[in-house]
């Protein structure tokens, strides 16, 4: 345990721990609850990555996240909570959309840098404005982002239904953007496209940004103390301003690249879309660490990705992926002081000295049984040695019949 103590900080142990709970969860509630046990275990946990394309789609899937994932990491580093990549998301989603499907006749050098222009303007916009009532007026970010995701939910469910709706389908959702305008694969045997590359990127960048950098170590100075970077000669106004903005708009860059080639149809009406609760918990699992975020945004995604092939073979709820996730945050939080490796070694302890009480007891009620059974026996011998046999009783029923 001291070895395992010395090559993996605490930090990491605890959230393997919670990865390893969290999947042992999701393996009970499929055993319990799925009458198809075998298929619905290759379902949730092997179908994932039983072929490149389950693979790739599993990548691609948690491309989108990893931004918003990292524009929260760089929103909650300076210590101001916003939910605004989530409103943020949507909006850019929703122009970037509207943008490609009236851009038919113009060339693609045009339409894909523009797109995504759009995209990051968008989403810094959307996390501008929570933090700009918050500079100003002092109202909390938390509660504003949360009104200013609500008004950006009812704005884009206006424009999905009157300028994009698609009547031909069966659900409501946007006509589909054009092939020609997705991003281009890098990898065509996985399907990854050239927004994954620009996910890594942005990591790489981010992490020496906050942690290499005067900016970043501005943040969170402002994330540690306000009023020790204001001492210093910092404005915490103004770089929690530009944090949110900077967020905001990595995640609007995230929801641009959603719509060029992973999810080309817009379809969130009256809904937050899921992946942006996947982004928000992926920072949260690593404390904001951008270099990590790739790891946690990918594993809930392996949840979420599992949760759907498992409701597409045995109509088992996709909500697993959800609660999964749910699980695997508060197992983190009650690991997060919790070395777990000294819990490892006095939970083995304590399993010991169970193991030797239970084994002490039984070794006490066999010999307790073992000589009850004797005594039962000697009984039983002294009993049939009093008692005559029955061809004793006989012949002295024969005796007595030859006396008279």
């Amino acid at each position: 345990m001291n070895k395992i103590k010395r090559k993996v900080p605490p930090g990491v142990q605890s959230r393997l721990a919670a990865g390893f709970l969290t999947l042992l969860f999701c393996l009970l509630c499929v055993v319990i609850f799925e009458p198809q046990k075998g298929r619905a275990l290759y379902s949730f946990f092997i179908e994932p990555f039983s072929s490149a394309s389950q693979i790739g789609g599993l990548i691609s899937m948690a491309t989108p996240a990893i931004f918003i994932a990292l524009g929260v990491s760089l929103m909650f580093q300076c210590r101001k909570y916003s939910f605004a990549s989530i409103g943020a998301f949507m909006l850019s989603s929703a122009l970037v959309t509207m943008f490609l499907l009236r851009g038919n006749e113009k060339p693609n050098w045009y339409l894909i840098p523009v797109a995504l222009l759009i995209g990051i303007l968008a989403g810094a916009l959307v996390g501008m404005l929570p933090a700009l009532l918050s500079y100003k007026s002092k109202i909390h970010v938390a509660l504003s982002s949360l009104l200013v995701n609500y008004l950006v939910l009812q704005l884009t469910s206006y424009l999905l239904i009157s300028h994009m709706q698609d009547f031909s389908q069966g659900e409501i959702t946007s006509f589909q953007i054009p092939q020609r305008m997705w991003l281009a694969e890098f990898w065509p045997a996985l399907g990854l496209r050239w927004g994954t590359l620009l996910a890594i990127v942005a990591t790489i960048v981010l992490y020496l940004l906050l942690y290499r950098g005067k900016t970043g170590y501005g943040i969170r100075m402002v994330g540690a103390s306000e009023a020790t970077a204001n001492y210093v000669g910092l404005s915490a106004g103004a770089i929690a301003l530009v944090s949110q903005l900077m967020g905001g708009a990595l995640a609007g860059l995230g929801g641009a690249i959603e719509m060029m080639g992973i999810q080309p149809r817009y379809q969130w009406n009256e809904t937050f879309p899921f992946i942006t609760l996947v982004g928000i918990l992926a920072a949260v699992l690593v404390d904001y660490n951008p270099i990590w975020v790739p790891v946690s945004t990918l594993f809930l995604s392996y949840l979420w990705k599992g949760a759907q092939l498992l409701y597409a073979d045995t109509d088992f709820p996709v909500y697993l992926g959800l609660a999964a996730a749910a699980v695997m945050v508060l197992v983190l939080f009650a690991l997060r002081q919790v070395v777990v490796a000294d819990e490892l070694r006095r939970f083995g302890r304590w399993v010991i000295r169970v193991a030797k009480a239970i084994g002490r007891g039984l070794q006490r009620l066999w010999r307790k049984l073992r000589a009850s059974l004797q005594g039962a026996r000697a009984e039983a011998r002294e009993t049939a040695a009093k008692k005559p046999s029955h061809a004793a009783k006989k012949e002295e029923q024969q005796q007595d019949g030859g006396v008279q």
